[in-house]
């Protein structure tokens, strides 16, 4: 079972999720933070320990609902079923501007957004 609280995010997760915000590929980060491609996917997927200062952790909707998707593990084209949007390809635009729809579809899944009071 994996979490399901998208406030509380893995340095992994957001060091991935501050590249997508940022359009870089892993390429590219790893040039920047001077590791091998491998190294950064690892420090990505949570498999090392990391030597940097993480990003901070994003409450940006569009950005947690990528999260979910990330969580989940299915294909883009399995979600947009599953989550109503119809194609991949309006599930990504929705997941862009963190369209209501989609954070709806995700709440009914069980995923939270805001900590709890």
């Amino acid at each position: 079972m994996f979490n399901r609280n998208l406030t509380k995010q893995s340095t992994g997760e957001r060091f991935w999720l501050d590249r997508r915000r940022l359009s870089r590929t892993q390429a590219q980060e790893a040039k920047r933070l001077d590791v091998s491609e491998r190294r950064y996917n690892h420090i990505e997927n949570d498999k090392v320990e990391y030597e940097f200062v993480p990003p901070l952790a994003t409450t940006e909707l569009g950005a947690l609902c990528a999260l979910a998707r990330r969580r989940d593990g299915r294909s883009l084209r399995r979600l947009a079923t599953m989550l109503k949007a119809g194609s991949h390809v309006t599930l990504l635009a929705w997941e862009e501007s963190g369209d209501p729809r989609l954070v709806k579809a995700w709440k009914a899944k069980g995923y939270r957004f805001y900590p709890r009071k």
